[in-house]
């Protein structure tokens, strides 16, 4: 029996970039995940029923490198301009590879949550009494 997507939960603020060489990409990694060298990883950020502001979806690609390590680990960086795309709030997400080979294999699924940088206004007017 083939191996689910991981479910794992993400967290990014809103405005920020999220690079590996500041250990800050978003990650996913499974014993049973293939050989990732060489194919594509997209995240594809979408509609939560929670989420009533949200501006989805929005996907994200990356390429893997052709010698990765480990070779199985799923790594995503996001510019700030990326991360910008979305509204505060809780959304699905999946991860998919597309293999050398050209299989796709979903890689990871799960909920994203987005919070407002400091100091950005409310969604909502807050009611005074």
């Amino acid at each position: 029996m083939p191996e689910a997507p991981i479910a794992t939960h993400q967290e990014i603020t809103k405005g920020d970039s999220y690079k590996a060489a500041e250990s800050r990409a978003l990650k996913w990694w499974a014993s049973w995940y293939p050989n990732l060298a060489g194919s594509t990883l997209t995240m594809t950020v979408g509609y939560d029923d929670s989420n009533i502001y949200g501006s989805s979806p929005v996907v994200w690609t990356q390429v893997v490198p052709s010698t990765p390590s480990p070779v199985s680990t799923a790594s995503i960086e996001l510019s700030s301009v990326e991360t910008e795309q979305l509204n505060e709030g809780d959304y699905d997400y999946t991860v998919t590879a597309k293999l050398a080979d050209g299989d796709v294999f979903t890689l990871a699924a799960g909920k994203i949550s987005v919070l407002s940088a400091p100091g950005e206004a409310p969604l909502a007017p807050i009611e005074t009494l």
